[in-house]
């Protein structure tokens, strides 16, 4: 029972630091185009941070091999809280930086999260006899409802806070007729300035429709709050995260890191995912409208700043609901249904968008589209990755890196673009409306060759129960006794403590294995990395 408590403490320990860090960044990201709108520093740093996680993806195995997955857990998440610290007093030459380094860690602290995260429930699996891929997917499922929830505590924390500071914004406080330079009606005009965009091409007086931001001691204990609360996540991985290389030492070989990326441009240039680009792009153009648009132009420009964690509070409440319901409902209805309809909620959304107009006492209706939009990007979040692993069952490491690349491409091209003054939000819900629409019709062309033509084929579907056989296969083999490997182990590693025990070849990498204690690792622990690139 003490190995089940230890495994245990792993999972909740890994879902638990990320519930915090991730809550303060997530909370700080929603407040950038609001807060930070001098020379446009908010999005600048969004689009930097976004790009380089992009290529961050391609460096993670060499960075995990090296630290390994606790210690890359770790380090990231302290740049994630360094992030957050410099917004207190943010220049250029402070938060861009710092985004850009936030970025080149968020790759590999996805995939370590991931690699412990399954090493974690391998291990569980080999302890009690259960079936692998049953335990994986419960940790991962659980590991998910902590992610989605992370977004509502840090974000009370800033309405709380702020509506305590006292800012404001002009909208919140006056009539109905000069809410107008909201919502669908908003262009940017100056930074920081609201016009509505049957105005844009006359003489106005735009001095009425500044925004305002909170003083610099409001900034000062919203972010420093952020940050310590960002901190007990890292404080949390470094003292209950187990180091689950701490036997061995992997050095990693130059050929791993060329293997890694023939694999992710092998899958992008299938044309099975050439299909999905579409979708997976407006994923991430959906939650960039909400983080940089929405809060901006909907809510700050009509309820005031105060209000954006409220709303986005909602936004996070709406997607937890959808994980939850949507992993139980997938079992009777299946993948289909369900996309259909988060599409056909995201299409209400974008519909209402367009038609809305501000009133003053209506705040519900910005609550409410926060909820819609909640639940539009889970459902698709969930079943996106879902599919990806039935498509590619022996890739699917590649699958969800090229996921990743092409999501922090979008992020990082619709906050660029929001750098960009004087577009209106009307033609950015019009593009977001039709590039939905395209890339369902391009799912739907998927799912048919999938299960018309065989898009993916009868080989595919076998190799797809394969996978999971040979995972259950091996984790039988793990379950067996070691005392029949002494005599081997014994061969393999002699009395000196730094010395070399075995060189793994395999048709995709090359990896040196260090002992570093006179004590070789029984052979359970080394078939636990076999599996792991199974999984």
């Amino acid at each position: 029972m003490a190995g089940v408590r230890q495994h245990s403490r792993n999972l909740f320990a890994l879902c638990g630091s990320t519930f915090f860090f991730m809550s303060s960044y997530f909370t700080t990201v929603t407040l950038q185009s609001s807060f930070n709108t001098r020379r446009d520093f908010g999005l600048t740093s969004l689009a930097a941070l976004y790009g380089f996680y992009s290529l961050s993806c391609f460096i993670s195995p060499v960075v995990i091999t090296t630290l390994n997955t606790k210690w890359t857990i770790v380090f990231s998440s302290i740049l994630y809280c360094i992030f957050i610290g410099v917004n207190i007093y943010p220049r250029f030459f402070t938060l861009i930086p710092v985004a850009a380094l936030v970025g080149l860690s968020a790759g590999p602290l996805w995939s370590a999260q991931a690699s412990h995260l399954t090493t974690t429930a391998l291990n569980l699996a080999l302890l009690t006899k259960e079936n692998a891929s049953r335990v994986i997917s419960r940790f991962n499922g659980i590991f998910y409802l902590f992610y989605v929830a992370c977004l509502i505590p840090g974000t009370l924390i800033s309405s709380l806070i702020l509506h305590g500071g006292g800012a404001i914004s002009l909208g919140a406080h006056k009539s109905t007729s000069s809410l107008n330079q909201c919502g669908a009606n908003s262009c940017i005009y100056r930074q920081n300035t609201f016009v509505p965009s049957n105005l844009m091409n006359s003489t106005y007086n735009v001095t009425s429709y500044m925004i305002e931001t909170p003083s610099v001691k409001t900034r000062l204990t919203l972010f420093a709050i952020l940050a310590g609360w960002g901190l007990l996540g890292s404080i949390i991985a470094l003292l209950l995260l187990d180091p689950l290389r701490s036997f061995c030492k992997v050095v990693p070989h130059p050929r791993d890191f060329y293997d890694h990326t023939m694999s992710i441009f092998k899958v992008m240039r299938k044309g099975k995912f050439l299909l999905l680009v579409p979708l997976i792009a407006f994923t991430s153009l959906e939650v960039g409208f909400t983080y940089a648009t929405f809060t901006k132009f909907f809510v700050t420009c009509s309820i005031g700043v105060q209000n954006v964690g409220f709303t986005m509070s909602a936004y996070g409440v709406g997607g937890l609901l959808a994980a939850v319901l949507s992993g139980g409902l997938v079992r009777y209805t299946g993948r289909l249904p369900l996309l259909t309809a988060g599409f056909l909620c995201q299409v209400s959304l974008l519909v209402l968008m367009l038609m809305w107009v501000p009133h003053v006492g209506h705040e519900w209706q910005i609550y409410g589209m926060a909820v819609m939009s909640g639940v539009g990007g889970s459902i698709r979040l969930t079943q996106i990755c879902a599919f990806l692993g039935v498509l590619f069952p022996r890739d699917q490491e590649a699958a969800f890196t090229a996921f990743n690349i092409f999501s922090g491409i979008a992020y990082s091209v619709y906050f660029a673009l929001e750098i960009i003054h004087q577009i209106c939000v009307v033609y950015l819900i019009y593009t977001l409306l039709a590039w939905l629409v395209l890339a369902m019709a391009l799912y739907y062309s998927v799912e048919w060759k999938t299960r018309r033509v065989g898009f993916l084929s009868i080989n595919d579907e076998v190799s797809y129960e394969e996978h999971w056989q040979e995972l259950d296969k091996r984790t039988k083999l793990l379950q067996q006794p070691d005392d029949d490997d002494d005599d081997d182990d014994e061969k393999q590693c002699n009395n000196s403590a730094t010395t070399c025990l075995n060189i793994k070849e395999t048709s995709k990498s090359k990896s040196k294995l260090k002992c570093k204690d006179k004590k070789q690792r029984p052979r359970s622990k080394l078939l636990v990395e076999e599996v792991e690139t199974v999984v």
